[in-house]
């Protein structure tokens, strides 16, 4: 799943909960749903990462940026704009934390445990890119519509 997908549902994800405990945890959890999922990715080796760096970078910013120009076009108040913008990073850390791993610490062990955690909920299906990326970018739509809808309700 690329980076943008993670972050935006689960910023959409925060969007439905005032619950801190639940902040933290639900966009955590949608991580690894959509992991588990059929799906295309640009990444699959540590040599694909290090040869992607700029497209990693921007896939990391699309995220931040969709959630921002829709929240803030939408009049949702700052400090909610933030809470969800910390659901969104939430929703991305489990993949933070293995570049984590790959790039500052290799050798560390609990590091090592967490990517095999992480990659037992990888599925194993993998979908090309023609099915995959519009796959994804309907998904980033639908949650970001959730993001918008979840204000509306909200405001009532």
């Amino acid at each position: 799943m690329i980076l943008a997908t993670h972050f935006i549902v689960g910023a959409s994800v925060a969007s439905l909960t005032a619950s801190p405990e639940l902040l933290v945890f639900t966009p955590l959890v949608s991580h690894f749903v959509l992991d588990s999922l059929p799906h295309w990715e640009y990444i699959d080796s540590l040599a694909d990462l290090k040869k992607n760096k700029i497209t990693v970078t921007l896939d990391l910013l699309i995220g931040p940026l969709l959630i921002f120009a829709f929240t803030y076009s939408n009049a949702i108040p700052n400090t909610k704009i933030a809470w969800i913008l910390f659901g969104g990073l939430m929703g991305v850390l489990p993949d933070g934390i293995v570049f984590i791993e790959y790039f500052l610490f290799p050798k560390s062990i609990f590091l090592k445990k967490f990517e095999s955690f992480h990659r037992f909920f990888h599925s194993e299906k993998k979908l090309k890119i023609g099915v995959g990326l519009p796959l994804q970018v309907l998904i980033i739509f639908l949650a970001i519509l959730i993001i918008i809808v979840a204000k509306t309700v909200e405001m009532r």
